[in-house]
């Protein structure tokens, strides 16, 4: 079983690069709209699943993208009839809203609207809305507001993750002209990461195992395997792509320090959520890895920081 599910990843690892190589670096139409556009689909597609984490009443999520379909139609449902106010099955606000709004505003504010906060905006305005449908619906549950806290909770929670994270990419890739290649620069460092973490891990690390609890089968020799691997990465691609040369080497080593870290922290992060809701897979979208959240997710925990280094301190490191 362990030999197929290498296998598995092995195939998923082959088929993606060259998708979003694609759409990144070849389908550069429309400021990167093809690659925004599948941003939206992706982002959806995990929010869904991020809903169903934090309210696991909902039904299982099935294995087709009709799944995205069905889970519009079941919110807006429930947006006009509410059997039980006390039974909160559903978020406050409908999983698909965040995502739409805040990536179609990344993608104006960086290509139309460049001096207006978009993104800033939508965020606070999805926030306050969450706030404002509680304080008027919070009433019905028994004893009133009773699960007020833990609804608004939730619900900001899948505002921020991955709505919110999910609109960095879409910024990293219309930063500048170069922008298509730091979005591939990211990409090559989170999946190197993940790929060397699960080689070093597998092959020198079974002794190490359990540094964390919440993912007793990763090992210590592991992650450090790929915080060695992905700043080499870094300097590689940085060395032989045209156009990259304002990272020195001394910047390549901390982007791709930086870069390991916070993908294995959105690893962990969505393996704590999954233990919550008592779940091994966040979906069955992909092939080999689960849901979309299971490959996206060291990768949407990594974006916000490497576009903040990208935007200020790469220039900067000598």
């Amino acid at each position: 079983m362990a030999v197929k599910n290498i296998y598995k990843r092995v195939a998923t690892s082959i088929v993606w690069p060259p998708i979003l190589f694609s759409l990144v670096y070849i389908f550069r139409l429309y400021n990167n709209l093809p690659f925004c556009t599948f941003m939206l689909f992706a982002a959806n597609i995990a929010s869904l699943e991020m809903s169903r984490m934090l309210y696991p009443r909902q039904k299982k999520i099935s294995k087709t993208i009709k799944d995205l379909a069905q889970g519009i139609a079941e919110d807006n449902a429930y947006m006009h009839t509410q059997d039980n106010p006390n039974d909160r099955t559903y978020p406050i606000i409908p999983f698909w809203v965040p995502p739409t709004l805040l990536i179609c505003a990344a993608y104006f504010e960086t290509t139309i609207y460049k001096d207006i906060p978009l993104v800033q905006f939508s965020l606070m305005a999805l926030v306050v809305i969450t706030f404002f449908i509680e304080v008027v619906q919070g009433y019905k549950e028994t004893p009133a507001f009773s699960k007020s806290i833990d609804s608004i909770a939730r619900t900001v929670l899948l505002i921020i993750y991955p709505a919110y994270v999910s609109t960095f990419p879409i910024s990293l890739v219309n930063i500048s002209e170069v922008g298509h290649l730091y979005i591939l620069l990211l990409f090559l460092l989170v999946f190197g990461n993940d790929i060397a973490c699960y080689v070093f891990g597998m092959l020198l690390g079974k002794t190490t195992r359990g540094i964390f609890k919440v993912s007793p089968n990763k090992s210590l020799v592991g992650y450090l395997g790929g915080l060695i691997v992905t700043p080499i990465l870094a300097y590689l691609f940085v060395k032989y792509v045209p156009n990259m040369t304002q990272f020195s080497v001394n910047g390549c080593v901390v982007l791709g320090c930086i870069t390991a870290i916070t993908a294995d922290v959105g690893d962990l992060l969505e393996s704590t959520i999954k233990r919550c809701a008592g779940i091994k897979d966040s979906g069955t979208m992909i092939w080999g890895r689960g849901g979309v959240l299971d490959s996206f997710d060291s990768f949407f925990n990594s974006a916000p920081i490497f576009c903040l280094w990208v935007s200020v301190y790469s220039y900067s490191v000598a």
